[in-house]
């Protein structure tokens, strides 16, 4: 019974060093970093509309003139505060989508460096833990 157990443990952690099971943990890092630094990019493109104040004599007919310059000046500093948000949040975003872009570069990198090592030297089925060289 016990070794029944050893080794289907054995068998099992073959198939865990597997080239193709390291691939596939490759790939799906490089997806995922790759989409995340997309939805980054794509953000980069959303934009705050500015506030804008119908101030004309019509709407406020009776209206002090201090107040519609109040407005005027409320709108102004309203929107400088979002456009500076907006390039703040927009420079984040372009760090970061920097930063999972080259992450998922290098994901890639590393698939075909597997890709290279398991064609050319020692195939694609050849379980890892034969491989490592201490």
């Amino acid at each position: 019974m016990i070794s029944i157990q050893a080794i289907s443990i054995k068998t099992s952690m073959k198939h865990l060093f597997d080239r193709r099971f390291l691939i596939a943990i490759w790939v799906t890092i490089f997806l995922m970093k790759f989409f995340i630094g997309l939805a980054h990019l794509i953000t980069l493109r959303k934009s705050i509309q500015p506030v804008t104040l119908d101030l004309s004599e019509e709407v406020y007919q009776d209206a002090n003139p201090k107040m519609l310059d109040a407005l005027g000046k409320f709108a102004a500093t309203v929107n400088t505060t979002f456009d500076t948000y907006q390039r703040s949040a927009q420079r984040e975003h372009l760090f970061a989508a920097g930063g999972y872009l080259i992450a998922a570069l290098t994901s890639f990198l590393s698939i075909m460096l597997v890709l290279r090592d398991a064609f050319f030297f020692r195939g694609i089925n050849t379980p890892l833990s034969t491989t490592i060289e201490i």
